[in-house]
């Protein structure tokens, strides 16, 4: 295959090709607004059926939106925004001292996980 290929001229732009890329970046003209036409007088039966089904329609329940399914859990004990300063601003002795201090298990669950990940330093 061989080195790449340089090039060896710069490219030379013509000013009718800048004029016609610089019209790219120009905001489009607005088109002038369709005239409105005037407002049509209301018929009044119509309105009548319309509000006789909206009748029919507040009769039929409306469907709640679904809660969240954490919603149901009582509220932490645990200040989540405290222990984020503890850790972020202590080192980890203090902050872990803290944290065995304020953890209430009935609010959180702790788990140990251990990756089967390669170590860098060894070679497999």
């Amino acid at each position: 295959m061989g080195p790449p290929k340089l090039i060896e001229k710069r490219a030379q732009y013509t000013r009718m090709f800048l004029f016609i890329t610089s019209l790219n970046f120009l905001a489009p003209k607005k088109e002038a607004a369709p005239k409105k036409e005037p407002p049509k007088p209301k018929e009044t039966p119509k309105k009548k059926e319309k509000d006789e089904e909206a009748e029919e329609e507040d009769d039929v329940p409306k469907e709640k939106a679904p809660k969240h399914p954490l919603a149901a859990l009582p509220p932490s004990t645990m200040p989540i925004d405290e222990w984020k300063r503890q850790y972020s601003n202590n080192e980890t002795d203090v902050a872990l001292k803290w944290f065995w201090e304020h953890y209430n298990p009935k609010d959180f669950s702790l788990w140990r996980v251990d990756y089967k990940v390669r170590s860098l330093s060894t070679d497999d």
